[in-house]
């Protein structure tokens, strides 16, 4: 049952798994897209065999912790409310879009540098609450903002944090997809 939509609010209580199952019949493996991203990239992308938290910064932000626990990566989503409202709500691409009238990707250079400012803020106070070795960001704002994100690693350097964008691109939560079917 969709647990959270705060996107698509029309699934919120929606049996979707069982929808599916009678529709398709087949197995099916639903979780939340966070949780898949960190599991694509712990099995396929630059979190092989390390323990990170995965960011999924896009329409909204959310993410999930991966620790390896003999050997096999355990993914554990993130609690919204106590980690990432905060930071959706000044960063995330659907507020932005609210905040600025016009789409994430029309933003000015002035633009962005307040949404980085706010990003890194977030990002520090993240960072400070769970004290991850490594984080990793997916997502399509992560992705097209890459290079900010790099820059803004650099500037926080202080923190002995390695902070990656995915190697997956946009395809996280499909390569997590592939992962859950295994």
């Amino acid at each position: 049952v969709v647990k959270n939509a705060q996107h698509t609010p029309c699934y919120l209580g929606s049996p979707v798994k069982k929808l599916l199952l009678e529709r398709y019949k087949c197995p099916i493996q639903i979780d939340n897209d966070g949780v898949a991203g960190a599991l694509g990239e712990a099995v396929y992308g630059n979190g092989k065999g390390v323990d990170f938290a995965y960011i999924t910064w896009g329409t909204g932000i959310g993410g999930a912790l991966v620790k390896y626990i003999g050997g096999k990566p355990i993914v554990t989503q993130l609690d919204w409310d106590k980690y990432l409202s905060s930071w959706e709500t000044s960063c995330g691409g659907e507020n932005l879009g609210k905040l600025y009238k016009k789409p994430a990707e029309q933003l000015t250079e002035s633009e962005w540098e307040t949404v980085m400012a706010a990003f890194q803020k977030e990002l520090l106070i993240f960072i400070n609450m769970l004290h991850p070795q490594r984080v990793i960001f997916g997502g399509g704002i992560s992705v097209g903002q890459s290079v900010r994100i790099q820059q803004m690693a650099k500037q926080i350097n202080d923190y002995k944090i390695t902070i990656e964008i995915s190697g997956l691109g946009e395809d996280t939560g499909l390569f997590g997809a592939f992962a859950l079917m295994r």
